[in-house]
């Protein structure tokens, strides 16, 4: 009995040792399987739903925003989607305004002139990096505030919705 204890306890110890290697969190190509972004979109009365993995998400066409934000230090390059781009990959017809929504069920509608009038992107890299849920990931909604001073708000701040996985199309 007492020898198996000792055994447990060694295996135990041992299985704790292992290489960081095997611990390893899932890398941006592994999880590109997953949903990304899901857009409700209303068509002949229906609500049909259109969801994109991280791989068909940056086919549309990537963006490069630099700006500084309400939450980040100095000017930061994010990359990711026109929101224009993937309405008319969607074909998004006759829209007055997109309801962006996150993780979290905090959601905000954006005026359709905004992303019309402003190369307003869905950010899914924040200085080279993929964003995630902790570092406001998935997606998160960029206004070139620096480049169009009149974007830098109050009410453009609630727009910059962080954590987005869900748009609706209205």
């Amino acid at each position: 009995m007492r020898l198996s204890s000792v055994a447990l306890c060694a295996a135990l110890f041992l299985g704790a040792m292992a290489t960081a290697d095997l611990l390893t969190p899932v890398a941006p190509a592994q999880a590109a399987e997953f949903p990304v972004l899901r857009i409700t979109v209303p068509k002949t009365g229906q609500n049909h739903e259109i969801v994109f993995d991280r791989a068909g998400f940056e086919a549309i066409g990537t963006r490069t925003v630099k700006t500084s934000t309400s939450w980040t230090d100095g000017v930061v390059e994010f990359e990711g989607v026109l929101i224009t781009d993937v309405l008319a990959k969607i074909g998004a017809d006759g829209v007055k305004s997109v309801r962006v929504a996150a993780i979290n069920d905090y959601s905000y509608t954006i005026p359709f002139k905004d992303v019309k009038d402003y190369p307003v992107i869905l950010a899914f890299k924040m200085n080279g990096k993929y964003l995630t849920p902790r570092d406001k990931g998935p997606l998160w909604v960029i206004y070139p505030r620096d480049e169009f001073p009149e974007l830098n708000t109050k009410e453009v701040d609630h727009r910059m919705v962080w954590q987005v996985n869900a748009m609706t199309v209205q």
